[in-house]
C-alpha cells in the first residue's frame, strides 16, 4: 500500500493550490523511505527494467524508463531538425509527473535550504515561446542592425541557493549568418515556499550583451521593451518532477481557469557554469573563457601528470615556514 502511494500521485498537483498541496503531501517523506527499502529488499536497484516494464525510479546506473523515453524523443528532434509533436512530449510529461521522480520528496519541505535542484540546468523543451512567466524575455527573437533577426539558441538557469543572487538566468540568441550573438541575463532572489513551490523575484531588468567572434561580452544599450524584460516580482513556480538529471516545472497561477498562463518547462542538468561567471567550465554552446587556465584557476589545478606537481608540497611548506618566521621575528 505504501509503494502505491509513492508511485501514483494525484494529477491535480500540477497547477494546484500551494497551501492545499503542502497539507496533502505532509506524510509522503516517510512513504518515500519505505519505497527505497522495498526496492533494496527486492534487488531492483541493480536490475534494469525490461522493455515491457516501466521503472519509475531507476537506479544508480540507469535513469527512470520514462526519462530515457523523453530523452530519446528530444534527441531525435536534434538530429532530424524537426521538433517533436507537443502531444507526444506532454504525454510523457504527464506520466513523469504522476511518479514525481526519485527526488521529489527531497524538495517538499519548507526549510530555507531545502533546494535539491541547486546547480546548472539547461532548458530542453517548453510549452510556450513566451518565457516571461519564468522570469525571462517574452520574445524568442531579437532584432539586430539591418533588420536581421537572431533566434533563441539556448536557455540556462543556475541556482546557487536561497536569497538574493540565488539564481542567474541566461538566454542566448544567434543566427547562422550572423557573426555576433546576443545574451540576455539577470540575477534574482530565490524563496522556498514548501510543498514543491518556490518564488523568484527579479528586481532588475534583463541586461543585454553582444558576443563577438572573440567571445567578448559588450554591454548593449537599453533594449526595446518588446525584446528585453522588465523587473519581475513574485514569479511562482512548482516542481512537478525531479530526479538527479531532469527537472520539470510549471508556473503557478492562483486562477485555475487561466489556461493561457500555464506553462511547462523541462530542464536537463548541465555541468556548465553561468556565462557571467567567467570562471566556469567550457561546454558545447557556452562562451569560451580565457585560453590560459592559469588566469582563472592557477596552472596547478590543470596538471596533466604527477610530474607537474613535483616539489609543490616542499615549496608550499617552505613558503609557509618563511611567513611564520617573518611574523615571529625569527
Amino acid at each position: 500500500m505504501v509503494k502505491k502511494q509513492v508511485s501514483k500521485r494525484d494529477r491535480s498537483s500540477a497547477g494546484g493550490d500551494a497551501t492545499s498541496e503542502i497539507a496533502r503531501r505532509g506524510f509522503l517523506g516517510l512513504a518515500g523511505l519505505s519505497t527505497v527499502a522495498y526496492f533494496s529488499a527486492t534487488g531492483r536497484q541493480t536490475k534494469k527494467a525490461s522493455p515491457d516494464e516501466t521503472d519509475p525510479f531507476g537506479n544508480a546506473v540507469t535513469a527512470p524508463t520514462l526519462e530515457l523515453d523523453l530523452e530519446d524523443l528530444l534527441d531525435l528532434s536534434k538530429t532530424t531538425g524537426v521538433a517533436p509533436p507537443d502531444a507526444q512530449v506532454l504525454a510523457l510529461v504527464q506520466k513523469l509527473e504522476e511518479t514525481g521522480g526519485p527526488q521529489i520528496e527531497a524538495s517538499f519541505l519548507q526549510g530555507k535550504w531545502v533546494l535539491p535542484w541547486v546547480g546548472g540546468w539547461e532548458r530542453v523543451w517548453s510549452s510556450q515561446a513566451d518565457s516571461s512567466l519564468f522570469g525571462g524575455p517574452a520574445r524568442s527573437t531579437v532584432g539586430r542592425g539591418g533588420g536581421s533577426q537572431l533566434s533563441l539558441e539556448g536557455v540556462r538557469q543556475f541556482v546557487y541557493g536561497p536569497g538574493a543572487g540565488g539564481i542567474t538566468i541566461e538566454y542566448l540568441y544567434a543566427a547562422a549568418n550572423q557573426p555576433t550573438k546576443v545574451l540576455l541575463a539577470r540575477q534574482g532572489v530565490v524563496s522556498n515556499l514548501g510543498g514543491n513551490f518556490f518564488q523568484l523575484d527579479f528586481p532588475t531588468k534583463l541586461d543585454g550583451y553582444e558576443v563577438d567572434a572573440q567571445t567578448l561580452l559588450t554591454p548593449l544599450p537599453s533594449l526595446p521593451p518588446s525584446e528585453g524584460g522588465p523587473p519581475a516580482m513574485g514569479v511562482t513556480l512548482q516542481t512537478t518532477y525531479l530526479s538527479s538529471s531532469l527537472w520539470i516545472l510549471r508556473n503557478y497561477s492562483p486562477d485555475r481557469n487561466e489556461k493561457a498562463a500555464r506553462q511547462i518547462c523541462i530542464f536537463r542538468r548541465t555541468d556548465t557554469r553561468s556565462v557571467l561567471d567567467r570562471r566556469g567550465l567550457v561546454a558545447d554552446g557556452q562562451l569560451k573563457p580565457p585560453d590560459d587556465d592559469g588566469i582563472r584557476f592557477g596552472k596547478l589545478l590543470f596538471g596533466e601528470s604527477l610530474s607537474d606537481y613535483a616539489g609543490w608540497s616542499e615549496a608550499a611548506g617552505g613558503s609557509e615556514a618563511a611567513t611564520k618566521d617573518k611574523l615571529l621575528g625569527r
